[in-house]
């Protein structure tokens, strides 16, 4: 594992729960973090960390996000690594689903898992380095009921990891994706996974997004990584953790 130290690192999704937890983390390793996130009241808890600056970007937008990496190369002069995190749930049914909810979704994850890459790509490019950590999850493998939106728009993430590091590879610029375990955010507060006191940290998989972080270039690339190690997605993993939670979580719901 390199040095996290003088890197420029923007996170998405930064004004709470896994966001914060690792802006905060990676700061005090010495990177120069930029946090983003629509929740100003978050990303106001942020300010005066040394270390992190702050902006407000919708990730659901072409241009704020641009914008929010440009602020980036301009207030620290350039762009190594850039951390797709920010993220929202939902649990209903399908046939229950409001058609705009289930856009909303695949606009923050998909979209916004595009954007990310294209903006620091138009950077990352020219200079022949740099690292993007895209956040997905296992419920994109279960199949399991009420995930459907989050299931498809992490789905979706994966496939956009896969095909961005592809292109990238030649370019110097590490792509992967990682699962940030199960952890204890405003997201699974509410037992959306189960018991709440079962859950990790938020900050549990730090080592991996560090080690995904400080890749140099013709390192590993496209892959989904977990503990430290390759996840063989969609290869007949065994989900009966992740299942049993999510069916705890949703007899909780329905009580």
């Amino acid at each position: 594992m390199g040095s996290i130290e003088g890197k420029t690192i923007v996170i998405t999704g930064g004004g709470s729960g896994i966001g914060r937890a690792i802006a905060k983390r990676f700061a005090a390793d010495g990177a120069l973090v930029v946090a983003t996130d629509i929740n100003d009241q978050g990303l106001a808890a942020l300010e005066g960390i040394e270390g992190i600056l702050t902006t407000h970007a919708d990730v659901s937008s072409w241009e704020q996000v641009r914008a929010s990496v440009q602020f980036a190369v301009d207030r620290t002069g350039k762009l190594d690594v850039y951390v797709n995190c920010a993220g929202i749930a939902l649990n209903t049914l399908l046939v229950d689903t409001d058609p705009a909810k289930f856009a909303l979704l695949q606009s923050i994850h998909v979209n916004g898992c595009f954007y990310g890459m294209k903006a620091s790509l138009e950077h990352m490019r020219p200079q022949g380095s740099g690292n993007i950590l895209n956040v997905i999850s296992r419920v994109a493998e279960t199949g399991t009921p009420n995930t459907s939106a989050y299931g498809a728009a992490k789905a979706a993430m994966w496939v956009l990891n896969r095909v961005a590091a592809a292109e990238n590879k030649d370019a110097g610029i590490c792509i992967n994706a990682l699962f940030p375990g199960m952890s204890l955010t405003g997201m699974t507060k509410d037992g959306a996974l189960g018991d709440p006191s079962h859950l990790g940290a938020p900050d549990q998989e730090y080592d991996t997004f560090k080690m995904l972080a400080t890749l140099d270039p013709g390192g590993d690339t496209g892959a989904v990584w977990s503990r430290g190690r390759v996840y063989p997605m969609f290869e007949g993993n065994d989900l009966s953790d992740l299942t049993g939670d999510l069916a705890a979580g949703r007899r909780g719901r329905e009580k």
